[in-house]
């Protein structure tokens, strides 16, 4: 467990919802990182996987649950609680299993087809859950707040 010194006391939720593209992906990536800048200055790793993730995330939505579907929105939440910071990205196409996903041979000479891999490396837990409404992929970093506020 990363242990971060204290500069937002408080837990905070930040849900986003915006015009599916490739451009905007982007943007709201960098969105995610920078709220994580803000908080943990001196963490560039830490805000670097979340942008990563939220990319991957993110991108895999737009190309496999919602693709061909006009005018679709993607949207995502990042989530401070104690001990961990999350992430929940959802989905409204028809669903996977990732296990299935993970038990796939992975060529690793593909353009495409690692970032849940590479997700589930880069935090501490990945999960999918199908609903009939609406899916959702959770990751999860654990973190350990350090009570020294002079940082």
């Amino acid at each position: 467990m990363k242990k971060f010194s204290q500069h937002w006391q408080d837990e905070f939720k930040m849900v986003l919802s915006f015009s599916a593209s490739v451009e905007n992906i982007r943007r709201f990536a960098l969105c995610g990182r920078k709220v994580i800048e803000t908080i943990w200055p001196q963490e560039e790793q830490l805000a670097f996987d979340i942008e990563l993730c939220l990319v991957e995330a993110l991108s895999n939505v737009l190309f496999h649950a919602h693709y061909a579907k006009p005018n679709c929105h993607l949207s995502f939440q990042l989530r401070r609680n104690k001990n961990s910071l999350s992430i929940r990205v959802y989905d409204q196409g028809k669903g996977f299993s990732l296990p299935e996903q993970f038990a796939k041979k992975q060529d690793p000479y593909q353009t495409s087809g690692r970032g849940l891999q590479l997700m589930k490396g880069l935090m501490d837990r990945l999960e999918y859950f199908q609903r009939s409404h609406r899916n959702q992929l959770l990751l999860e970093k654990n973190i350990s707040i350090c009570e020294d506020q002079s940082v």
